[in-house]
């Protein structure tokens, strides 16, 4: 479990092994350092087991891949969704589409603070629930102003695995196995459109 320390850093031994000289001088420098239980703390992500870092990083990825899906499977099908609001507005169509990424671009304004603040679990959870309640929301809605509301939390809320998931996977593991890990996350949001391409192209055939 992570410890605050404020007891007089001139008090405390301080190691003079090369990797934490300079953690040492940042604690000199500041009397009030926040680090864990030691190495073996096993609240600390490092130390959990390879196959449980593992399953948050997968289940990290896959929410990355569903919220990517977001921003682009509407597209084909804005014509119906629009007739069935009652508008016939050329500019709202492109509208409906484009207000999911304007969430995108306001959601890690909200997002990356209270994940430091408050973790990153909770963040996760709290942004689940708001971009299920919001896609709900559109399929619920009888106009087209809901609509874009909607459409605007559920991308705010959708956009949480992407501006959180590189911090999540550092905390999880170590800078020189990163590399996979990253990889397999931002596959999500890569394969995310190609799929709505290859979805519309079954339903439409069907």
């Amino acid at each position: 479990m992570a410890r605050c320390d404020l007891a007089d850093p001139a008090a405390r031994p301080l190691s003079t092994s090369p990797k934490t000289v300079a953690s040492n001088s940042a604690a000199v420098a500041n009397p009030t350092e926040v680090d864990w239980d030691g190495d073996a703390d096993p609240s600390n992500p490092m130390n959990w087991s390879f196959w449980y870092r593992w399953c948050h990083i997968v289940v990290i990825s896959l929410l990355t891949f569903v919220t990517s899906l977001g921003s682009s499977m509407l597209a084909p099908a804005v014509p119906d969704v629009m007739r069935s609001l009652g508008s016939d507005n050329a500019e709202l169509e492109s509208f409906v589409v484009s207000i999911y990424v304007i969430g995108y671009a306001l959601g890690p304004l909200i997002a990356a603070p209270m994940s430091e603040i408050y973790g990153r679990s909770i963040v996760y959870n709290v942004s689940n629930v708001l971009f299920l309640g919001a896609t709900i929301g559109c399929a619920l809605s009888t106009n087209v102003g809901m609509f874009l509301v909607f459409r605007l939390i559920s991308g705010c809320a959708g956009v949480t695995p992407l501006a959180l998931g590189g911090g999540s996977i550092g905390d999880l593991m170590a800078p020189e196995k990163m590399g996979t890990a990253m990889a397999i996350w931002g596959l999500g949001s890569l394969v995310a459109p190609v799929e709505t391409s290859f979805t519309k192209n079954i339903l439409f055939a069907m």
